[in-house]
């Protein structure tokens, strides 16, 4: 029977056998390297992981809400993009971002079971939408929310738990040579070291913690604007359609909120009452597919 080491290796670099099994190993192995952080690792990913805290950064995905709101006289606007800044802060980290918490084998089998249509969608508690829903469009309500990511963000999750484990147990290959070579003596000797390549392999990965291409993206290319820079934001505005009337009522509001975030400020009411105006078509310049990239240049004038 081949050695647990050897074997995991082989499974590593086999893109047909199913990760779930390797992670499995891995969790035998933490038991015989007598590594806790590991081990916990590995449970989680098998079991999946209970909260968001702690979460690791490659199963976290940033990116964008819509939602249905309907409106007076049977009026409805579908699959309108949520402006992040319209919602209270201290609900935003959960619907900005997917945070993937299922076991490594149900990832495989959303993947394997994808409709095709390259996206995904967590939907919003009903909670949730019944506390935020009436403060988005100024007359509308919403009706249903998702949070929307991409397919390619499962695939890049197993991508990063494979290649991680792989050079993870490399190193683990190198220090120990098989497990039947391990005595009992020398894993404290090698503990401290393994548990380092553990943090710097598989936690930290390539030390970005970050999946290329799963940043916030807005429909258009957007100018990046230091934080409090007006006049870049102006610029940028005018850029995506803006006219100086609209302009100068979001200036206006800025500055009667001091140029801070407010929940319920004037900045958000100027977005809540502009986005109104995109969803509903009444702004000949200004698109629907144009906003999020609108929203963005504003949410960089207040985080640069």
């Amino acid at each position: 029977m081949a050695d647990i080491i050897d074997d995991m290796l082989d499974r590593a670099v086999d893109s047909d056998s199913p990760l779930a099994e390797l992670v499995r190993r891995c969790l035998v192995l933490s038991y015989k390297l007598d590594m806790e952080d590991f081990r916990t690792w590995a449970e989680s990913e098998l079991n999946g992981y209970d909260v968001i805290e702690g979460l690791p950064a490659y199963r976290v995905q940033p990116c964008s809400s819509y939602g249905h709101f309907f409106g007076p006289f049977g009026r409805a606007i579908n699959n309108y993009p949520i402006p992040m800044l319209t919602i209270p802060e201290k609900y935003r980290e959960v619907v900005n971002s997917i945070y993937l918490r299922d076991s490594i084998g149900t990832v495989e089998a959303m993947l394997a079971n994808a409709d095709g249509s390259g996206s995904i969608r967590v939907v919003w508690p009903p909670d949730l939408i019944a506390i935020v829903g009436r403060d988005i469009l100024e007359g509308y309500a919403l009706a249903d929310a998702w949070t929307s990511g991409s397919t390619a963000f499962l695939y890049e999750v197993l991508e990063r738990v494979r290649n991680r484990v792989l050079q993870f147990v490399l190193e683990v290959k190198k220090m120990v040579g098989t497990v039947d070579d391990l005595k009992a003596e020398n894993v404290a000797d090698i503990k401290d070291p393994l548990n380092d390549k553990f943090q710097q392999i598989i936690v930290m990965g390539d030390n970005s913690g970050n999946i290329a291409g799963n940043q916030p993206h807005a429909s258009v290319n957007v100018t990046n604007i230091k934080m409090g820079d007006f006049n870049t934001l102006k610029s940028e505005l005018e850029k995506q359609g803006l006219d100086e009337e609209l302009i100068q009522g979001l200036e206006k509001a800025l500055s009667e909120d001091g140029d801070q975030k407010k929940e319920g400020g004037r900045v958000s009411q100027w977005i809540a009452d502009f986005s109104a105006k995109v969803a509903l078509g009444t702004l000949d310049k200004v698109s629907v597919q144009a906003l999020p990239g609108i929203l963005d240049a504003i949410n960089q004038y207040f985080t640069g």
